[in-house]
């Protein structure tokens, strides 16, 4: 499947979901913002999201202490800020080699070896498609998207113009061990992830 870089849709399109706040700004302005709550900036639009809700924060637990287990030389950052042109993504959870080297620093130019997103009803569309796209042209090495509403992960994996799907999990191929670069394996399990 190849992605194309995708068009950013004015103001009107963030609309789709009444637990996204939006609000235009400069860059400069989004800087300055409090650490919480989670926000994100793209193309002069800052977007504010509620906190999670109890199972997404629960899944979200889950993977960050099976990354941490099975990753052991990588550093696992959840909620951590990326850094792309004219955009400012937080995702779920980055998996990262090495920390910058200002440790106060917020964002990270390097691509992750891996980005996870868990899919809420208010990001969806931005996690599948615009995310999709920026992380691909990021470098993110591997992109997770966990759908607890279709009972389903998809691992992508970025080779360079395009995405490969390595494999999907759900409810008929509920487990798979996912290489994860030569960092380690990680044995997805649909069930211990969900609940």
């Amino acid at each position: 499947m190849s992605v194309e870089s995708p068009v950013f849709p004015p103001l009107e399109y963030w609309d789709d979901h009444e637990d996204i706040i939006k609000i235009p700004m400069s860059l400069a302005e989004y800087l300055r913002l409090p650490e919480k709550p989670k926000s994100e900036w793209v193309r002069g639009v800052t977007l504010i999201m509620p906190p999670a809700r109890f199972l997404h924060a629960a899944i979200h637990g889950r993977l960050i202490a099976l990354l941490y287990g099975s990753l052991t030389d990588c550093i696992v950052l959840p909620n951590a800020g990326l850094r792309m042109p004219g955009i400012r993504r937080v995702p779920d959870i980055m998996v990262v080699k090495d920390l910058p080297a200002d440790s106060e620093e917020v964002w990270i130019d390097n691509p992750p070896l891996l980005a996870v997103e868990i899919i809420s009803p208010a990001t969806h569309r931005n996690d599948e498609i615009f995310k999709r796209a920026e992380y691909l042209e990021k470098g993110v090495q591997q992109y997770w998207l966990v759908d607890r509403y279709l009972r389903k992960i998809t691992v992508l994996v970025n080779l360079g113009t395009n995405w490969g799907q390595e494999i999907i999990i759900d409810d008929k191929h509920p487990q798979a061990d996912i290489a994860v670069g030569t960092h380690g394996i990680v044995q997805l399990d649909l069930n211990k992830i969900l609940g």
